[in-house]
């Protein structure tokens, strides 16, 4: 039986997000074929960390709610350095951000009651993941997964500034390896 988990960043679109999922919730939870958890980021890079609590207590469906920086977390949170923590666990996304690009690319619905049959009902698919390792802080060899784009150098800057981080070794770390998997 599936188990899955919703990961949800609430300040997704500007927190229409969260209002969304309100709403989804309340069909989900006559709907739902299956038994799910609802975790709620809270800052950077906890999408990861909780998707990978999922994983580890059990889900092998987890679910990113929010826009292309929440399903890279959540991405980056299937893995345990080079290893899938669950490699047969699936990643699912809401896609209630703003820019939506990959959802735009795979064609996925936005509407609450077409996003929630296709979590039900649809087929799974493998999809290309993309890592990168390079030299972060410190000069600490760091790897990322992305499902969607990659970004570094001056456009990753601009990036950051915009959420707000520190720019302080953000764009001058060296590409050590980048390469497409497919686990």
């Amino acid at each position: 039986m599936t188990k899955a988990a919703f990961v949800i960043n609430p300040r997704a679109a500007n927190g229409r997000c969260l209002r969304r999922w309100r709403r989804f919730a309340r069909r989900l939870d006559d709907r739902a074929p299956w038994p799910y958890t609802v975790f709620l980021t809270a800052g950077p890079r906890d999408a990861e960390d909780l998707a990978r609590r999922a994983l580890r207590e059990g889900a092998d469906l987890v679910v990113a709610v929010g826009g292309d920086g929440t399903l890279n977390e959540v991405a980056n949170g299937f893995f345990e350095g080079l290893q899938p923590i669950n490699a047969r666990a699936a990643m699912a996304l809401l896609p209630w951000g703003t820019g939506q690009d990959f959802a735009r690319s795979l064609h996925l619905p936005t509407d609450a009651a077409a996003s929630l049959t296709l979590l039900r009902d649809g087929e799974a698919r493998r999809i290309d993941l993309g890592r990168v390792t390079y030299h972060g802080r410190a000069d600490r060899l760091e790897t990322r997964w992305f499902a969607n784009i990659a970004e570094f150098g001056s456009v990753a800057g601009v990036h950051w500034m915009l959420i707000g981080l520190p720019l302080a070794g953000a764009t001058s770390g060296a590409i050590v390896n980048a390469s497409a998997v497919r686990p």
